[in-house]
C-alpha cells in the first residue's frame, strides 16, 4: 500500500510537549493512502494501534502538544464521498472529532498546526483555509464559583482559574506538576 505520510512527534521541543507521554502513548504515525493509520509507541512496538479512518489520506500532523493527531484527506464512501475532511485522534487512537471542509473542487492536500495548537491551516486545491481549535477544559462549579483548568503551551504547569460569579472577579493560580 502506498504511504501518504509519516509523522513523528518530537516531545523534546522547548517548553512544549504532552507531559503525559510514556511507553503507552503513541508518538509515531504511519499513514497509508487507503485510510489506515498505524500509531506506534516506539520503534520496536509489537502491538501498534491500528485505525481505519474510512478516508483517502493526504497528510497527517501532530499538534504542538502531541496530544492530537490531525488526519487530512477525503472520505472514501457514502453520500459525502470525495468531500474534504480532517479527522482528529488522540495518541491512544481514539477518534475525537471530524471536520468537514469545503472542497472547492479538490481535496485537503496539506495540514499545518499553529504554534500553540489553537488553529489549523488547510490547503484545498488553490485555497488556504483556517480553522480555530477549541480545547476541552476541565471545569467545575460550586458555591457560586466556576473553576476551570488548562495548560498554556509556553508553561509547564497547569493554570487554574477561580471565577467568582457573584462579584464577577477571577483569581488565577499556577500549579507545578510534581
Amino acid at each position: 500500500m502506498p504511504l501518504a505520510a509519516i509523522e513523528w512527534y518530537d516531545s523534546n521541543r522547548q517548553g512544549f510537549g504532552y507531559e503525559d507521554i510514556d511507553e503507552g502513548t503513541a508518538q509515531l504515525c504511519i499513514a497509508y493512502q487507503c485510510g489506515r493509520l498505524q500509531l506506534m509507541r516506539s520503534l520496536q512496538d509489537e502491538v501498534p494501534i491500528l485505525i481505519d479512518t474510512g478516508m483517502f489520506i493526504k497528510a497527517v500532523k501532530w499538534n504542538p502538544n502531541g496530544n492530537v493527531l490531525g488526519v487530512a484527506g477525503s472520505l472514501l464512501e457514502g453520500p459525502e464521498g470525495n468531500k474534504g475532511t480532517v479527522q482528529f485522534y488522540s495518541p491512544m487512537g481514539q477518534h475525537i472529532r471530524s471536520l468537514r471542509v469545503p472542497s472547492f473542487g479538490g481535496i485537503v492536500a496539506s495540514l499545518s498546526w499553529e504554534g500553540y495548537g489553537s488553529r489549523i491551516c488547510l490547503a484545498v486545491d488553490s485555497n488556504i483555509l483556517f480553522a480555530n481549535i477549541q480545547p476541552q477544559y476541565m471545569w467545575g462549579y460550586f458555591s457560586k464559583t466556576l473553576v476551570f483548568a488548562f495548560r498554556k503551551p509556553e508553561r509547564n504547569d497547569m493554570c487554574i482559574v477561580f471565577w467568582d460569579t457573584s462579584i464577577n472577579a477571577r483569581h488565577v493560580k499556577y500549579m507545578n506538576r510534581l
